[in-house]
């Protein structure tokens, strides 16, 4: 970072992930859920994965919930954009779903 004139720092702009890189990760996100037993078969599975695939498409930063109907799980899901930083997926147990 240099410093203009004033003293203040200049801020860089955040390396975004590229296209591969988003694929990889999403390859394993996608392995793992599968692993634990969860196929299009449920409710809401389907959803994620299309969430998975914007990401993948478009690059766009996203993060929410996705409900498991039947499982009583919710997938709790933050999809960074920028290098560095790990796609983050949670599987929470919900009593009410």
């Amino acid at each position: 970072m240099t410093k203009n004139k004033r003293g203040k720092k200049e801020k860089l702009a955040p390396v975004l992930k590229s296209k591969s890189d988003r694929v990889s990760e999403v390859v394993e996100v996608i392995k793992k859920i599968q692993g634990l037993g969860f196929t299009d078969d449920y409710d809401g599975i389907e959803d994620f994965k299309q969430t998975l695939k914007d990401f993948v498409n478009d690059g766009q930063s996203r993060q929410g919930k996705v409900k498991v109907i039947g499982t009583k799980r919710v997938i709790e899901y933050i999809l960074p954009s920028t290098q560095g930083r790990q796609i983050s997926v949670n599987l929470k147990y919900d009593a009410n779903v």
